[in-house]
């Protein structure tokens, strides 16, 4: 009976690990940092709240997601500007995003 209980916890964990922790996250203060300094790396949440801002410059991206089965919800805005002036880059499968504010993006000719 403590073998079956063993094999069990063994394949539950193997399964559902990366359920087990899964972040959410909200950006409430304006930021400078990309996703607000959060990690977004596989089935994690973030919401930009509304009325608030995210301002990147250089190579940073407004919001960052990799490892697919993310949810943004981006209710504030980003501006971005710079050699990597993305507003949003998501990498993997299965990402979902809602996007209701605005996105401003100025890209900038790298100078090699």
């Amino acid at each position: 009976m403590l073998v079956i209980r063993f094999i069990i916890t063994i394949v539950f964990s193997l399964f559902f690990h990366s359920y087990l922790f899964a972040d959410d996250y909200t950006i409430s203060e304006n930021s400078t940092s990309t996703k607000g300094s959060n990690t977004i790396n596989g089935i994690n949440s973030l919401t930009l709240n509304s009325e608030v801002t995210i301002t990147t410059s250089g190579t940073n991206e407004g919001i960052d997601a990799s490892g697919g089965s993310n949810t943004i919800n981006q209710l504030g805005n980003i501006s971005t500007s710079g050699t990597k002036a993305y507003g949003i880059r998501l990498q993997g499968n299965s990402n979902t995003l809602d996007v209701s504010g605005t996105i401003t993006t100025s890209k900038t000719k790298r100078n090699d």
